[in-house]
């Protein structure tokens, strides 16, 4: 293969891997309780359990926002920490909730 053919292959193969999304690292997407609850967090924005969108204070790995009343955890502050890639931390208590990326392949 010449060195025209592999720029172009290796040029091809970076566009692909940029064209996938990127929420590894950071607490942006959907994500899924043990009880089936949702929410989505984007950027400084979360869209709660019973859909209210709700500002809060976000970064990279952590966001803080006080959920509507009737909302788990309503009333109160609550933050969610990135444990890993596909895991959160629901709260700092030791009752805290591990919730994952949620997954709505069928």
């Amino acid at each position: 293969m010449g060195l025209r053919a592999m720029t172009a292959a290796a040029a091809a193969a970076a566009a692909l891997l940029g064209a996938t999304p990127a929420f590894a690292d950071k607490i942006d997407g959907d994500w899924c309780s043990p009880k089936g609850d949702h929410v989505k967090i984007d950027g400084p924005k979360i869209v709660t359990v019973k859909g209210a969108t709700v500002a809060g204070d976000y970064f990279r790995h952590w966001f803080t926002f006080t959920p509507p009343a009737g909302e788990p955890g309503g009333g109160a502050s609550v933050t969610l920490r990135l444990v890993d890639p596909d895991t959160i931390r629901w709260g700092e208590a030791a009752d805290a909730v591990l919730w994952r990326r949620c997954d709505f392949t069928s």
